[in-house]
């Protein structure tokens, strides 16, 4: 009797934790416009209707061709043969694509939070495993308030959501195949990490480094039939990235923002170099990765950054008492940790404007997911054992508490980027969107910048007009009839009129046509001295 309350207690637990995250994720995506604050966000979301509605994944972009130039597109898409595609990894839209078209289109904002189920119950299943149920119930907790996995779970169309789900369950059943049991289970794992990469496809270096790790450390639990078969699953899974890329881009292997690649080309030193760019993206910049963890793992989420510390002393204090299960896979997460702090922390870039700022919406955090995560995990292991002491109960809860209410702070209230601050973005990008709409017609082609996102695609975009071969594509969209745009921060009477000199020299003018619009105008081009 004893036993069956609390495995109902612990079902019920479980059960309230997963829902009560999953409902908090989704909220955000709740009664917004299809407006996204990223140009990732918003080519993953585009594509992933496409597919939905049954439609192919690529779009024909005809006004390339009258434009004679690739200029007419959006960020985070490419113009491939004159279809407009994808610039980044596959496996997202196609299986968001996919369910989207089983379940209904309105499902698709909702998706990163649903998925959210699948990776919450996987790290549950995995730390009771190796620590028990309350060990799990802590982990769950603190992971489901992480800052990063709570903030890019709500925005929907991020890749690293769903690929670090993925990596969860493939743990929880790598956890399984290590006991004897069906095959089924290493035909599992193998699908699941060809799902992930899939999604993640540039992720393939050091998750393999990794798994080759936990298949050495582990190596007398393995059966070779049956990882063989785990192989050739993930290759299954793997196969519809790999035919759709041999469709738009001609090659068969696309790694994020660098499509048709050819590995085996006859240049061998070329083709080896191509390979270290793509495991060493970056090089490795000592002085970077320290800023970067600097930034990003300690100040920014500093509650994190203890938890972590102290979850990782606990392990190693209690190293011997570990199964070598356990200490198979703290091995595994330290040199992958490692892996991921030096590809990553070597490249100093800036998404938000201003390149001072330190935000939770810079890359950085979503790239460093499953290092956030795994070390959450030990930690959840030492507030379990410390629960059973004296004032345990009072000092877990006071922590978890903590941890919770600055998450929230961060994730939440956050000046630049927190979701407060994105949803009032995205109903800004959706007034000036309106408002262009109103006074454009639905073929014209509006000149953007980073307000791309504003319009697309309700309007096809140009990001930018560069040199003088993207103002020349601009005078023979005119002359075919083809309305254009500027949508850009307000010009000043003197500037603007510069401009125009420069665009008299292409037979060209600008005026304005709808001004203001919060700090941006709209202006349309026209053809002169024809």
């Amino acid at each position: 009797m004893l036993d069956t309350a609390i495995k109902k207690l612990e079902s019920s637990m479980l059960l309230i934790i997963i829902l009560a995250a999953v409902a908090v994720y989704a909220s955000f995506s709740a009664g917004l416009p299809q407006r996204f604050n990223s140009p990732d966000e918003m080519a993953n979301a585009y594509f992933s209707l496409r597919l939905a509605q049954g439609q192919p994944i690529t779009e024909p972009a005809p006004l390339n061709q009258v434009a004679d130039n690739n200029i007419v597109h959006p960020r985070s898409t490419v113009v491939v043969n004159g279809q407009m595609a994808p610039a980044s990894f596959l496996g997202l839209p196609l299986i968001f694509g996919f369910i989207g078209r089983v379940l209904g289109q309105s499902t698709l904002p909702y998706l990163s939070p649903l998925f959210a189920i699948v990776g919450l119950l996987a790290i549950y299943l995995f730390v009771r495993e190796l620590s028990g149920w309350r060990a799990a119930v802590i982990a769950i907790i603190l992971v489901a308030s992480l800052p990063a996995y709570w903030y890019y779970h709500a925005r929907s169309f991020f890749h690293n959501a769903l690929f670090f789900d993925l990596l969860a369950l493939q743990f929880y059943l790598s956890l399984k195949v290590l006991k004897p049991g069906w095959v089924w289970q290493y035909i599992a794992a193998g699908l699941v990490f060809g799902l992930a990469i899939s999604v993640r496809a540039s992720e393939i270096f050091w998750l393999s480094a990794m798994w080759f790790i936990w298949l050495i450390l582990n190596r007398k639990a393995l059966r070779i039939g049956p990882l063989i078969l785990s192989g050739v699953s993930a290759i299954v899974a793997f196969l519809p990235v790999l035919l759709v890329n041999k469709q738009i881009y001609g090659q068969y292997l696309s790694v994020g923002y660098r499509t048709g690649l050819d590995l085996w080309g006859v240049n061998l030193n070329e083709s080896l170099s191509l390979l270290r760019e793509l495991i060493i993206p970056f090089g490795i910049n000592a002085a970077h990765i320290w800023q970067n963890v600097n930034h990003y793992l300690i100040k920014l989420q500093w509650w994190w950054a203890v938890l972590a510390i102290i979850g990782l002393a606990f392990s190693f204090y209690h190293w011997f008492k570990l199964t070598r299960v356990a200490q198979s896979y703290l091995v595994m997460w330290l040199l992958a940790s490692g892996w991921l702090i030096v590809l990553y922390g070597s490249w100093l870039f800036h998404d938000n404007p201003d390149p001072s700022a330190v935000t939770l919406g810079t890359a950085y955090m979503r790239y460093w997911l499953p290092l956030l995560v795994w070390w959450l995990l030990p930690a959840a292991q030492g507030l379990a054992w410390w629960w059973q002491k004296r004032w345990g109960k009072t000092l877990v809860a006071a922590v978890l508490g903590v941890f919770i209410f600055l998450s929230w702070q961060l994730v939440m209230t956050e000046s630049q980027e927190g979701l407060i601050k994105i949803k009032q973005n995205i109903k800004r990008f959706e007034n000036a969107s309106l408002q262009v709409q109103a006074v454009t017609p639905a073929d014209a082609v509006i000149v953007t910048g980073i307000t791309d996102k504003f319009f697309f695609p309700e309007r096809q975009v140009m990001v930018d007009l560069y040199n003088e071969r993207d103002l020349e594509s601009v005078g023979r969209l005119l002359r075919a009839q083809v309305p254009v745009y500027n949508f850009h921060i307000t010009w000043p009477a003197a500037d603007f009129d510069y401009y125009n000199n420069q665009l008299a020299e292409h037979n060209l003018s600008l005026e304005p046509v709808l001004q203001p619009i919060g700090e941006h105008s709209l202006y349309q081009y026209h053809l002169v001295n024809l």
